[in-house]
């Protein structure tokens, strides 16, 4: 496959591309000793040009990485961007259309969180989760939560851009969102917000109490 970048601000050196690295990684993941010995890794080209051999069958995410500041844009695979649909690789399969791109424009969401005592409430959290459910499974990038420091304030960095919707709330025992049916009970209660890419939007998210 190849690497591109997707520059607002300065083109991508030779030498950045010569540190950038393709992997794939398997969708279901959690990190284990086993897992991360199933990550296919390899060092991009000059030409911008990778090639990921000795793939087992199985379904994968294609990420990457690059050095000086660029963030992974997408990373797409026989036509689907595999960051949020994890492509099936098959037995013998040879895939050669695959294309990562990195990004130097910076996507976020921060703010304060209204209607909320974090003296009294203890600890509050912000998620952000896209509105498409689509986009509700295991290892999505377009589910995020962040803690709210005391003085209410909350950070979501490097977000894809997208529609998505925001509600701040008590959590429980578990980060699991999207296994504990947390997400179908916020959605009701949560306000539709827009990231374009390259914004740093800064809002006010309102406190909901499930009380």
């Amino acid at each position: 496959g190849l690497v591109q970048y997707k520059a607002t601000k300065r083109p991508a050196l030779p030498l950045e591309l010569t540190r950038a690295v393709a992997r794939l990684v398997p969708a279901d993941g959690s990190g284990t000793a086993g897992e991360l010995a199933q990550q296919i890794s390899a060092l991009v080209q000059p030409d911008g040009s990778f090639r990921l051999r000795g793939v087992t069958p199985g379904k994968y995410r294609l990420v990457g990485s690059a050095e000086g500041g660029w963030l992974l844009h997408s990373a797409f695979l026989s036509g689907r961007d595999t960051l949020d649909f994890p492509i099936e690789v098959k037995a013998g399969q040879d895939l050669e259309d695959a294309l990562i791109t990195f990004t130097d424009r910076r996507t976020g969401l921060s703010g304060t969180v209204d209607g909320a005592n974090t003296a009294d409430l203890g600890p509050i959290a912000v998620v952000l989760f896209a509105s498409d459910r689509q986009f509700w499974s295991q290892g999505t990038r377009r589910v995020l939560l962040a803690r709210v420091s005391a003085d209410r304030r909350f950070a979501l960095p490097d977000v894809p851009p997208g529609e998505y919707r925001v509600a701040a709330f008590k959590p429980g025992d578990s980060d699991d969102l999207l296994r504990s049916g947390l997400l179908e009970s916020l959605e009701p209660h949560s306000i539709a917000v827009t990231l374009v890419e390259g914004e740093q939007l800064v809002m006010a998210v309102p406190f909901w109490s499930a009380r």
